[in-house]
């Protein structure tokens, strides 16, 4: 994700989420599970709305809009 998209969604703690992201793809021998279990069940939930509402953010500027079935 762009630091300008990044930006936009200053609640979220992205030097935060960038090093768990680092931490679990780099250093497997470091992972404290309990830290992750706390992070995805405590912190995840009110990210992913933080998270749904750029996305519509985003969609609206740019007029995107998903494709149903009767789109097809």
């Amino acid at each position: 994700m762009s630091v300008d998209t990044r930006s936009r969604a200053p609640s979220i703690p992205w030097s935060l989420v960038i090093g768990m992201r680092n931490v679990l793809a780099h250093d497997y021998g470091a992972v404290d599970l309990d830290r992750v279990y706390t992070v995805v069940t405590e912190h995840l939930p009110a990210m992913i709305k933080h998270i749904r509402d750029l996305i519509a953010t985003l969609e609206k500027e740019v007029g995107w809009q998903e494709k149903t079935n009767d789109d097809q």
